[in-house]
This record gives C-alpha cells, structure tokens and sequence, in this order.
C-alpha cells in the first residue's frame, strides 16, 4: 500500500483551488493538473507499507496532540523535480501546525517507519508538466490568485493508488484534531 499523512479540504476550499487550476489550465498548452479530489496537504509520506501497519499509523496519529488552527493558501509558484515542473499553491500556516508536523514524522521513526523527511515545504500541487506560451508569466498569474483561509481540523492517513489509469486518493483514517 502506498500510504501518505495529509490534510484534506473543504468542499468551499477545493471549489477555490478549481477555479485557480482551471485558470492555469486555460492559460497553459500542456500540462496534468490536480483533479478536485486529489487536492490536499502532505504532512508525511510513508511509500509503500505493509498493510499490517496501518494500525501503528493510526496510534502515531492518534497521539499526535495539537488542536485545530486556521491556515490560509496562498501565494503561487514553480519547482523542478527529475525534470518535471511542478506548479503549487503555498500556505500560510499556523507554528502549531509545523510542530505537530514535526511530531508526526518523530513518531514515525520512533515506530521504525522511514517517512520522507525533507525540509517541510508546505505547498499544494496545483500542476505538473505544465507548457505554457511565451507571453504567460507566474508573477502576473500569483496577482490575481486570491488567499483562501480555512481550518485545519483534522489529519487523514490516505492510500494513493492508480485506478483505471488516474492517480486516485483514498482517505482510509481521519483523526480529529480538539478545537481551541
């Protein structure tokens, strides 16, 4: 099982981060962008995991502590990884999140998991291998992009998963986090 720790949302949030990835669509020439349900926030991704420790994740997650916290997406931009340009929204993020961030990944290793620990760079994939004609600019498509507040209540183990061709996400726990 391919297994991820995210932060999954809203239905008025996804709607939000439609619109702006409908927007670089129509802007763009090429380019696979984010289907609505695969939108989200990677906190840790685990790889490939017996199916058998999927109940060890949820105890991780379960004792996570931490309470709910607003956030906010914004801000737009671009990285390359093995050749392929990724286009993200950023967030802004609340130091609680960071730390339960930084808590859950302790976990996982205490738990002998081996989660992806690079520098955490809080952003959601809005494309990749996005073309786009010579006139387009980032800096020009960012200022009209909107920040989108919203709350970050919970945290979801999910499975990612290739079904009749398209890369598919299944939430498969969700763990709630205490409100203030």
């Amino acid at each position: 099982m391919r297994l991820f720790i995210a932060v999954n949302f809203p239905d008025n949030v996804k709607d939000a981060l439609c619109a702006d990835v409908s927007a670089l669509r129509d802007a763009s020439v090429t380019g696979n962008f984010s289907r609505r349900e695969n939108l989200h926030l990677t906190l840790a991704f685990l790889g490939e995991t017996h199916p058998r420790r999927v109940m060890d994740i949820r105890r991780i997650m379960d004792g996570l502590g931490g309470k709910a916290s607003n956030a906010a997406i914004t801000g737009f931009g671009s990285f390359g990884r093995g050749g392929e340009r990724i286009l993200w929204r950023g967030l802004k993020l609340d130091p609680s999140v960071r730390a339960m961030r930084d808590r859950l990944i302790s976990g996982l290793k205490d738990a002998g998991f081996t989660p992806d620990d690079k520098p955490f760079k809080p952003h959601i994939t809005v494309a990749r291998r996005a073309g786009f004609p010579p006139e387009f600019s980032e800096k020009g498509f960012a200022s009209g992009l909107s920040d989108i507040p919203f709350r970050i209540d919970a945290v979801s183990l999910m499975l990612s998963e290739r079904i009749g061709g398209k890369l598919t996400y299944t939430e498969l726990y969700r763990t709630a986090l205490p409100q203030e």
